[in-house]
């Protein structure tokens, strides 16, 4: 400071701006006083500080680590599970989708039986001769039995799609591929 004493010139040569002056170079020199005392101290708490904050970031890490190879088994077994929902969903559907068809061919049967029995009952009031009429008692209980068939049919797949959609994938497993009546799915 006393370097450049020489070089600050003085404003009006007022003795407030020496003052004023020098009250700045006091405080500044008090801070830096105030600086080199307690750095020591502080550099040496921060220290500490820096040295707490590591070990938890350590054990933190140790900790996620940890915990990432304990749940790596159950998401892979979560991911497993999902797909084999997934599966399961899509056989449903699908098995769903073959019970819609044989009833809608079921409700066709329906109809044409109740239409052919319809005829035929016109038929038998018209005509004598029983011959046709015990055709026609023949054919009906022909699709009678038909009908039966196709309700077992109907109940079977229908009891198979409610035993694939409940069961768990470790079942499936065990038991092999799901086959219907007829040995298809």
């Amino acid at each position: 400071m006393l370097k450049v004493s020489h070089r600050l010139r003085k404003i009006g040569g007022s003795a407030s701006v020496d003052r004023e002056w020098r009250s700045h170079l006091m405080q500044t020199q008090q801070y830096h006083n105030l600086f080199n005392s307690q750095f020591p101290t502080v550099k040496t708490q921060l220290g500490k500080i820096s040295t707490e904050l590591d070990k938890s970031l350590r054990e933190i890490t140790e900790k996620e680590e940890a915990i990432g190879h304990l749940f790596d088994n159950k998401t892979e077994s979560y991911r497993q599970m999902a797909a084999a929902h997934e599966q399961k969903t899509k056989e449903y559907h699908e098995l769903n989708d073959v019970i819609m068809n044989l009833q809608i061919e079921l409700k066709s049967i329906t109809d044409s039986l109740e239409q052919t029995r319809n005829e035929m009952e016109q038929r038998s009031s018209t005509v004598t001769d029983t011959q046709p009429l015990v055709k026609l008692k023949d054919t009906i209980k022909r699709m009678k039995a038909e009908m039966r068939q196709m309700d077992l049919r109907i109940g079977v797949v229908s009891h198979t799609l409610l035993q694939t959609y409940l069961k768990t994938p470790e079942e499936q497993e065990n038991h092999g591929p799901l086959v219907g009546v007829n040995g298809d799915l």
